[in-house]
This record gives C-alpha cells, structure tokens and sequence, in this order.
C-alpha cells in the first residue's frame, strides 16, 4: 500500500455509517497509555466461586459458555449448555453471559467517582480523572444497546454523569476517551440534548491543545518532551468529528483530518508498523520516535498496532477519505499477517516478543478486543476476499476471548470479563491483568458480532 499524502482533500466516496460506534485510549508514562492514573487501590472484590486470586487463582477450566458445572474450585461455567454454532448467535449469547456478569459487577461497584480500573486480585480503582474513566460507563451503555433494559440505561447514566467536569479538561489528549465513550455513547443510543451540550463543550476543550504548526494536538504536557503525539491519539478525534457533526461547524473536522495525516506520515514505519510516541520540536520537525510501552522503540507494540487499525477505521468511516481506508487496510494487513500472531488471533503485547528471549510472552485481551472490534468493522468497507479475512480474523479472535484462556468463569476476576491484558509491561504496570477498556472493546466486538445477523 502507499503512503498517505499530506494534503487534505475531499473525497467522493460516500462515508459510511457516520457516528454509529464511539472508541478510546492514549499512551504515557502515568497510568499505562493514559495521561493520568489518579485515585487508589479499592473495593477488593471478592472472586466468589473459582477463587479470586491474581489471575483468577487458576480458573481456567470450564470457561464461560462451556459445558454446564457450577462454580467450584476448578471455576468452570455455571451456564448449563453449548453455546450457539453461528457466529452471530454465539456473540448475542456471550453478551449475555457478560450482562449477567456485569449484572454482579454494578451491584459490587457502586461509587461512579471510585471506578473499578483493573484486577490482579485486587480492584484498582480510579478517579473520574483517569484516562480510563469512561469505560465502565461505556460498557453499561453497551450492555443497555444490547439488551434494551432500562436498568442498564439508569446505570450508564448515573456512571456517565459522574464524568461531566471532565469535559472542560485541557490537560492532556485524553478528554476523548473519556467523554466519547461516557456521553458519546449515552447520546447515539438515547440523542439527549443534554449529552449534546457535553460533547460539544469536549470538543471545544480538545481542539486547544492544537498547533496548526506542528498539525497535530498535543497529547500531554510531561517535561521530557517537547510535543509529544502519541499512535493513541487517532482515537480521540472521534470527539471532534462528532463537535462538526453536531454544531455545523467544520473546523473540528479538519483539525481531526490534519492530526490523522501528521499520525500518517510520521508514526508509521514502510511496513506500517507503528511507533508509539513522536516528539516534535515546536516548528514541526521531528526530535524522536520511541514506543514506550513495547519492547524498544523498532518494535511493535500490540495495543498501538490495535489503535491504529481501529483509529483509520473510524476516521475513513467519518470522512468517506479513501487514504484512511488505505491507511486502516495496511495495517490491518500487517497486523492479522504478523509472522507471530497466534493462530488464535489473541496477540502477544508486543508482537514481536517471541524475538526477544528475555522478554516474556504476555498475550494482550486488551489489543485482541480493540483490533477484533476494529476489523468487524473494516470488513464491511472492503470486499472479495480482504473482506472475508478481516471478518474471519475477528470471529476467530472473538471466539478465542470468550473461551476459557482469556474470559473469567462467571463470579471470578473481580468481575471483570477478560482476564490476561497487559498495560504497561516496560513499568511492570498492570501486566497479567483484568483491565475496564478490554473489556468495553470486547463489548463492542461482540456487538458488532451479533449484527452480522441483522446484514
């Protein structure tokens, strides 16, 4: 594939489905990916039956939709039965399977300012300030999509309010990930004027931290850079395709559409792996390219391979600019084609692990669920047979994370879904664990799984 040029143009191409899913996560050194890691260690949940240990005390047999068993100690499935054949209806099953767990999950977490953030046989809890805050919020929204109960509606929009001061935060990037998945979420499934109002208000937040010298928003402040704009950052540019979308106002738009480019032309290598981090000086030239949570900075981090892919998918459905669909199907073809993805399409935290001796081999939930999502969706703005693959690489990774290697039995993993993400393993910051974002994209895979019957 080419490269993406830099100068933004109009395209003919009818954009597709505009504003039908929201996404989110950013990268730095405080907080894994994210800008900011505030609040502490809370609400120890119990793991009920299974054991509630660090990686669930060892309950891997059974899994959630396998053979029917009641919890015990070996954690295999209480849900009596096989789980669907077709791949559609198997998606509406674990979705609800993941209701019934969250069902447990809201009734132990019930402080929408202490947000349950990770599980290694403890709860980390955050506060609405995290990069990670929205997520849970989305996750109850997701569920309301899925299954229509009010309940779950009440429930997203307690959590989701609990975030409204966020929408004026100038601090870093990561106003996106919090506020699309809370209030973007809250207003596609319900159009409150309410929500409106927030995104808009996130939006003009966002769009100050933007250097048209540079053509990029700067994703966070930390001394040891200059302008630092991270791979994660393409996730957050929804926010502002949404402010054009709902003010009539362009400039959000071409903002996003700059900052996709200057992503384009600078965090991604001929191959279309990508760095993680791009430091510019404040004219606009590049001081340095690192990754700094893979292995080193010429290896591919799994999550920012995943933010990527996901990032251009949105953008190309957004726009209807045919690069960004260029760009999202090169690296979705460097992404499902790596030389050591695992043939259950569940990747190693950074892809290229298996090089390096010394470094451990961590699969990443969290990358898994992102680019799983990411593809369903790329699958339906391609055709023939680059279709069938990327459809065919979701279902299989989406399978793989619903079965017993990556999904908690039910009562288990602080009540979590997935099991085995990793954060930041450079930091040895939540490796090996339970984390809220894997499980709000798996959500979404699963959503996106189920309507492949409905097309």
């Amino acid at each position: 594939m080419c490269a993406i040029s830099l100068t933004v143009h109009a395209c003919s191409l009818t954009a597709p489905d505009k504003g039908k899913f929201f996404g989110g996560e950013t990268a730095g050194t405080g907080g894994a990916d994210g800008g900011s890691s505030s609040g502490g260690t809370g609400n120890s949940a119990a793991g009920g039956a299974g054991g509630s240990g660090a990686n669930d005390g060892g309950t891997n047999a059974g899994g959630v939709g396998g053979n029917a068993g009641t919890g015990g100690s070996s954690g295999t499935a209480g849900t009596a039965g096989e789980p669907p054949v077709g791949d559609a209806e198997f998606c509406a099953y674990q979705l609800d399977l993941a209701t019934e767990e969250y069902d447990r999950f809201r009734k132990v977490y019930t402080d929408p300012n202490d947000i349950p953030r990770s599980y290694d046989g403890t709860t980390t809890t955050v506060s609405p300030s995290d990069w990670t805050s929205g997520f849970v919020a989305g996750s109850f929204w997701r569920l309301y999509e899925h299954t229509g109960d009010d309940s779950w509606r009440v429930t997203a929009e307690t959590w989701t309010q609990a975030l409204f001061a966020q929408a004026t935060r100038t601090s870093d990037h990561d106003i996106g990930f919090i506020i699309n998945t809370s209030y973007g979420n809250g207003y596609h499934l319900t159009e409150s004027g309410s929500y409106k109002t927030v995104l808009q208000q996130a939006a003009d937040s966002a769009i100050k931290r933007y250097s048209p010298v540079v053509g990029a928003i700067k994703s966070w402040d930390y001394s040891k850079y200059t302008y630092p704009v991270v791979v994660d950052s393409l996730m957050n540019l929804e926010l502002l395709f949404r402010g054009s979308e709902l003010s009539g106002d362009d400039q959000y738009k071409q903002i996003a559409l700059t900052h996709a480019l200057t992503v384009a032309a600078n965090h991604f290598r001929p191959d279309f792996s990508s760095y993680h981090v791009v430091d510019f000086d404040l004219n606009g030239n590049v001081i340095s390219k690192t990754t700094s949570q893979g292995i080193d900075s010429q290896s591919a981090w799994g999550r920012g391979q995943a933010w990527g892919l996901y990032g251009y998918t949105m953008i190309f459905r957004a726009s209807g600019d045919d690069r960004f669909l260029t760009q999202a199907q090169s690296i979705a073809d460097y992404y499902t084609e790596h030389p050591s993805m695992p043939e259950d399409g569940v990747p190693y935290w950074d892809l290229d692990s298996p090089d390096y001796s010394s470094i451990p081999d961590y699969r990443d939930t969290s990358a898994g669920a992102i680019a799983a999502s990411a593809l369903f969706e790329l699958a339906n703005y391609v055709t023939g047979t680059r279709s069938k693959k990327y459809r065919a690489f979701a279902i299989k990774a989406v399978r793989a994370l619903s079965g017993p290697n990556y999904r908690a039995a039910p009562s288990t993993n602080g009540h979590f879904l997935l099991r085995h993400a990793v954060g930041s393993y450079p930091e040895k910051r939540e490796v090996d664990v339970a984390l809220n974002f894997a499980d709000y994209y798996y959500l979404e895979a699963l959503l996106r799984c189920k309507a492949l019957q409905s097309n």
